[in-house]
């Protein structure tokens, strides 16, 4: 006889269950770096953290945690280096930055200062250096015509 007491989650319940993106296996297969967002109850937000498994341990830990998010990890050719965007600067001028991360016990180091947000980056093939994509610096002469005539101006012409 089939149960008519049937067990559905609430919509809180659903809400609440994290979800995994941007998996990146290291060479070797014994580390994977993922991305968890899970529900901030507090601030009516969804922070998404960088984590990684390891194998040897066969433990989950997070890599980053608190405001700052992260996401987009990528393990170098070698597999021994873990790169990720993160946001950085001041509270007006935040903007996402590429860190890496040499080892557990090693805090991440962020080795991008680029004006803008970083919107993808990607190891060089010998995994000496990184490429990275980000919004150009608007030109003087295209802000101050946004200024004087407002965004649709500016946006839709260029100089």
């Amino acid at each position: 006889m089939p149960n008519s007491h049937a067990n559905y989650l609430t919509i809180e319940e659903i809400i609440a269950l994290p979800t995994f993106q941007d998996v990146a296996i290291s060479e070797d297969g014994q580390r994977v770096a993922y991305v968890k967002s899970t529900t901030d109850w507090d601030n009516n937000t969804y922070p998404q953290h960088v984590w990684i498994y390891d194998k040897h341990t066969d433990k989950n830990y997070p890599l980053t945690i608190g405001e700052n998010e992260s996401t987009h990890p990528c393990w170098s050719p070698d597999g021994q280096t873990l790169a990720f965007l993160s946001t950085a600067g001041e509270d007006g001028k935040k903007t996402k930055q590429i860190f890496i991360q040499t080892g557990e016990e090693t805090a991440a180091i962020q080795i991008s200062h680029a004006e803008h947000t970083i919107d993808y980056f990607k190891w060089a093939p010998d995994g000496k250096g990184l490429f990275f994509t980000a919004k150009r610096p608007e030109p003087d002469k295209l802000k101050s015509r946004s200024d004087m005539y407002g965004e649709f101006c500016g946006s839709r012409f260029s100089l």
